[in-house]
């Protein structure tokens, strides 16, 4: 005879009510934009400076807006 009792854990939906989007400075290789996404966020714009980061966010995300260079204030 066993004394523990089954446990039934419903987990609750995680998806977004609205939508969401995001805009990354210093995107690097992605890492954060990746999560964002995972989160339910759309990228509408990364922007990095190094052109190796930027050719890496190119292939594995071809559907992201990807900016490479600085940017300036004037």
């Amino acid at each position: 005879m066993s004394c523990h009792k089954s446990i039934q854990i419903r987990a609750k939906s995680t998806a977004p009510q609205k939508n969401y989007v995001s805009v990354e400075l210093f995107a690097g290789a992605g890492g954060l934009a990746l999560g964002l996404e995972k989160a339910g966020f759309k990228a509408v714009m990364l922007n990095e400076i190094d052109k190796q980061a930027c050719a890496t966010l190119r292939i594995n995300r071809p559907n992201w807006r990807v900016i490479e260079g600085s940017w300036e204030i004037a």
